[in-house]
């Protein structure tokens, strides 16, 4: 006897693997697990353990991830996860389903547990795949208002002073910028520009700021600029890997992942497809910039916030086109 493991893909939920009776999976980031989501920074290498019972009920146990678990939005720690139930780790949702209800037949649309980490030959129909659906908006932001885009993202817990009925994203900005003494103005931006924008915005605060932790950076923001000013799947998947290889230790790192959470699967190719939810381009984004305020001379860092404000409102008018 076994129940279906599954994952969130938008509305629905996609079969990854099965869970069978008194054989652990183990699910992380780690390739060596048995349901691997490599691309989930949030989760950590070795997450979480599903176990199946005789008397089928399925027991989970956090072994002490980073981020935490959440059962219907709840954290926890261990306990019985039930049909219906939604289990995140990281930013990826999970659930289980007996097999009657998924309708088996056979092996007919089981995924291997590994699926999620296979690193198939690309073929010609991936390569055929260019651009994918990505944001395409060039400037503006993400809501008319300072309050429309506040209550999107709930930036209460992360910008303490909210924005006045009507206030403009510009103004409120601004506000942050003269106010507050941390990098609440940064977090706001990094919301408020559209997220091609937002990617392009990181990029140019590093060269303005000239945040390069290496010289490997040079390199890496070409590929995080080449995403901007063309975001297809490719090139949002080569940025990533030199993000990986940088260890996302960088400013310019960070600006690599931004683009690939922006649009398109988290997942392998041919893998499931996973796609990112709406705000981890902003907090890849608010990485890169909080970095890249502090790097080398963090003296200077309330000047690089102004640097970093302006040139924010430079791009939502159109004013620095990445063309």
């Amino acid at each position: 006897m076994f129940v279906v493991v599954r994952v969130r893909t938008g509305e629905d939920f996609q079969e990854v693997g099965r869970l069978e009776c008194d054989k652990p999976l183990m699910i992380g980031r780690l390739e060596e697990c048995d349901v691997a989501f490599p691309n989930d920074f949030e989760m950590s290498g070795r997450h979480l353990s599903l176990t199946l019972n005789s008397d089928m009920t399925c027991v989970f146990s956090d072994p002490g991830s980073t981020n935490g678990t959440f059962l219907n939005g709840t954290p926890v720690t261990q306990g019985i996860l039930q049909p219906g139930d939604i289990l995140r780790c990281g930013v990826t949702e999970l659930s289980i389903a007996s097999a009657e209800s998924c309708n088996h037949g056979g092996a007919a649309g089981h995924v291997h547990p590994r699926a999620l980490t296979t690193h198939p030959e690309t073929n010609e129909a991936s390569t055929m795949k260019s651009i994918a659906t990505a944001p395409q908006k060039e400037k503006g932001f993400t809501g008319t208002t300072a309050q429309e885009i506040y209550a999107r993202y709930s930036l209460e817990k992360e910008v303490s002073l909210p924005p006045a009925e009507g206030e403009l994203p510009a103004d409120y900005a601004v506000r942050l910028m003269k106010t507050c003494s941390e990098n609440e103005c940064l977090v706001f931006l990094a919301y408020a520009l559209p997220k091609r924008c937002a990617v392009w915005w990181l990029t140019q605060n590093i060269r303005a700021a000239e945040s390069f932790k290496s010289d490997a950076d040079a390199a890496m923001l070409e590929l995080a600029e080449n995403w901007v000013r063309k975001p297809t799947d490719d090139s949002r998947r080569e940025a990533m890997k030199m993000a990986e290889v940088l260890e996302m230790a960088s400013p310019a790192a960070w600006a690599g992942v931004a683009a690939f959470w922006s649009h398109g699967s988290m997942a392998p190719l041919n893998a499931p497809e996973v796609p990112a939810p709406d705000h981890l381009t902003g907090k890849a984004v608010i990485g890169g910039v909080i970095l890249a305020t502090v790097l080398k001379n963090p003296e200077k860092a309330p000047d690089r916030r102004q640097l970093f404000t302006e040139i924010a409102i430079r791009i939502s008018a159109g004013e620095l086109p990445w063309s």
